[in-house]
C-alpha cells in the first residue's frame, strides 16, 4: 500500500520535491540579499552626490569664485 507519507517522502517524487523546496528557499534568500543591497545602494548615491558637491566647491575655490572663508564655511555645511 502506498500512503501519503510514502508519496511525498520517498522515491523520485520525494527527491524532486526536496530539490524544489530547497531551490525556493535559496531563491528567496537571493532576492532578500538583493533587496537589502539595493536599499543600501541609496546611501552610496547620497554619498556620491556629496562628493560631487565637494568637487564643485573645490573647483569654484580654484577658479577664485569664492574666498577661503566661504569655501571652509560651505564645506562645513556639506559635511
Amino acid at each position: 500500500m502506498m500512503g501519503y507519507g510514502h508519496f511525498f517522502g520517498g522515491g523520485l517524487f520525494g527527491f524532486l520535491f526536496m530539490v524544489l523546496f530547497w531551490g525556493l528557499i535559496l531563491v528567496g534568500f537571493f532576492y532578500l540579499v538583493k533587496f537589502l543591497i539595493l536599499q543600501t545602494g541609496g546611501m552610496s548615491e547620497r554619498d556620491s552626490r556629496k562628493d560631487d558637491s565637494i568637487r564643485i566647491l573645490k573647483e569654484r575655490y580654484a577658479r577664485g569664485e569664492i574666498t577661503r572663508e566661504e569655501f571652509e564655511r560651505m564645506k562645513g555645511d556639506l559635511l
